[in-house]
């Protein structure tokens, strides 16, 4: 995903989180999955073409947070299994 020059400001929002660290790293391995971007560019574009109208912005620190924390939370539904 397109972060940009704020870098610092995300990793301040996640310093702020730090129950979001894991899920961050575990994004990254993801994405970097064999070496390469998992994602290509032209998908990254499309997705923020479609949440701010347009591809050249940068994702926000609270974007990246609300990210993350959707993330963790469907990660938990996929691993949830009923009681027997």
């Amino acid at each position: 995903m397109n972060i940009g020059l704020g870098i610092p400001r995300h990793i301040g929002a996640l310093l702020r989180r730090p129950m979001l660290f894991w899920e961050a790293l575990h994004t990254f391995w993801t994405m970097r999955r064999h070496g390469r971007p998992y994602r290509s560019q032209a998908y990254l574009s499309w997705r923020l073409q479609t949440a701010y109208g347009d591809a050249s912005v940068s994702m926000t620190p609270h974007d990246l947070v609300d990210y993350l924390e959707w993330r963790k939370q469907m990660r938990r539904i996929r691993e949830w299994r009923p009681l027997r």
